[in-house]
């Protein structure tokens, strides 16, 4: 919790908080709504940060006189940034699409984003004795 603003006259505190999902941020507000013996609830709630996506990040919508300008969406691999990724060469990509496994490094975690040689997602793998095993494939063949 960063206390963030203060405003004496209504009694209202702006907080940035830091949390993993499922954090119920109005429970927290009621809480130290009970700590201080004021009672707390809710002024308004804004999430900056989500599944991997920042607000800085967002596009805005088009306007409604102009609908076919929509932005360009963003890469899903933003959202999977945490994840290790395992860049194919283009002989891999095909057995990739065709299902097959393909020899991984040793890392941490099990699942692993799979990229084409272009640098745009293949799939997902999970690490399975040395070998990369086809979850998600997209793009797939056969």
């Amino acid at each position: 919790l960063t206390p963030l603003h203060w405003d004496q006259a209504s009694g209202q505190l702006e907080l940035e908080v830091h949390c993993s999902s499922g954090t119920y941020i109005r429970s927290i507000a009621r809480d130290l709504g009970d700590m201080l013996g004021c009672g707390g609830s809710l002024a308004s709630l804004r999430r900056t940060q989500a599944l991997g996506f920042r607000e800085d990040q967002a596009k805005p919508l088009p306007e409604p006189e102009q609908p076919e300008r929509l932005p360009e969406p963003l890469s899903p691999l933003l959202a999977l940034s945490h994840l290790p990724q395992r860049l194919l060469s283009v002989a891999e990509q095909m057995d990739w699409r065709c299902g097959r496994r393909i020899a991984v490094q040793p890392g941490p975690g099990d699942a692993v984003i799979v990229c084409n040689p272009d640098g745009t997602i293949a799939g997902i793998g999970h690490r399975d004795d040395g070998q990369l095993k086809p979850k998600v494939v997209f793009n797939a063949v056969g």
